[in-house]
């Protein structure tokens, strides 16, 4: 049976020596490889996947779901494309809404707000680790300036919907 995904430190330190070895022996890092280096019992990868094929079929078939539904397109009055359907977190409930309905309903409106206000702060992090943790010699690739960019977005965006 699958684990809890909230790694405790000690087991993450356990995974991420894992995943560093086979990183190392393969010289790089792909599903297939740790999902084949996880199949032994031993490893520690192991307990962090579902084995009982039921379940995680079910599993598959609701991640195939989601990008069925994210599949359906409308097109907006400037002729792009766009989802016609986003998911929606209220209270403790997620589902997707039609978008002609979200935008007509306050609630699901702010929902989808937060939702891409989350986004904004998962590419801030990326951007921030990636400039953190980044060779001298690849400073000049533009990430300052992608994380400018990032945090001049966030403000705009906290202006305009009040979220911070």
């Amino acid at each position: 049976m699958m684990e809890n995904s909230l790694l405790i430190p000690a087991k993450q330190r356990s995974v991420d020596q894992a995943l560093s070895a086979l990183n190392e022996a393969h010289g790089r890092l792909t599903t297939d490889i740790v999902l084949e280096a996880a199949t032994n019992a031993d490893s520690p990868l192991h307990k962090m996947f579902e084995w009982d094929d039921s379940t995680a079929a079910h599993a598959h078939r609701i991640w195939q779901a989601r990008k069925l539904i994210k599949s359906v397109k409308i097109e907006r009055p400037d002729g792009d494309l766009t989802p016609r359907y986003m998911s929606i977190k209220i209270e403790n409930e997620r589902w997707y809404e039609d978008i002609s309905l979200i935008v007509q309903d306050r609630d699901k409106y702010l929902s989808v707000l937060v939702d891409i206000d989350t986004t904004i702060k998962d590419l801030e992090h990326r951007v921030e680790s990636l400039i953190q943790l980044q060779d001298d010699r690849l400073s000049g690739l533009g990430a300052g300036k992608l994380r400018d960019g990032i945090r001049s977005l966030r403000r705009h965006f906290e202006e305009a919907t009040g979220l911070t």
